[in-house]
């Protein structure tokens, strides 16, 4: 998917696209709405865009090396973190990683309630944990795979709990060069 086809905001999209092109992106971003509004959905196109080696008339080209991999979500360089199944398991995102692929891939427009039906073998609540952000926080001291930006985007930010909130602001608010945390959230 790109920008162009995205049918969610366009004035954002706009700024977003502008940002790159002036080679002013911002290293933490919040993308705020309904689930079903797109938020998802541009910033995986956001993050297409920023690793496209052939950008032409403010799209990705959808052929390069980069926005092939962007395509199916397996760019070295793309991190996700997204809310799952609460301690004392210690899972981590990357637990979960082929699933979650499977669910955004079928629809970027997938609710939290889509993604618990696929993880949720328990009651537990679905959070993202310190555990998670201790894997960020690792992934971060090591250098880009394809030498240019790491790009990490939190779906739902509002389940990181408390210990992985404290955890991760450090990085939110002085990120290493190059790094840029786009921030999912539906909840005000």
């Amino acid at each position: 998917m790109t920008f162009e086809k995205n049918q969610s905001n366009k004035t954002n999209h706009k700024i977003l696209i502008e940002d790159v092109n002036g080679k002013k992106i911002p290293h933490a971003q919040l993308f705020y709405g309904d689930l079903q509004s797109g938020v998802l959905s541009s910033a995986i196109d956001y993050a297409k865009y920023i690793f496209c080696s052939n950008k032409k008339n403010n799209l990705s080209c959808g052929h390069c090396s980069n926005c092939k991999k962007m395509d199916l979500l397996i760019h070295p360089d793309l991190h996700f973190s997204f809310p799952v199944s609460s301690p004392p398991k210690n899972a981590i995102s990357l637990d979960y990683l082929d699933a979650w692929r499977s669910l955004i891939l079928k629809s970027t427009y997938s609710s939290f309630e889509d993604w618990d039906k696929v993880v949720s073998d328990t009651n537990k609540k679905l959070i993202i944990n310190k555990f998670e952000v201790d894997k960020i926080n690792s992934l971060l001291q090591k250098k880009s795979y394809q030498g240019d930006y790491k790009i990490f985007i939190i779906w739902l930010a509002e389940k990181l709990n408390k210990e992985a909130s404290n955890k991760l602001l450090k990085n939110l608010e002085e990120p290493p060069e190059k790094t840029i945390f786009i921030l999912i959230s539906n909840e005000k």
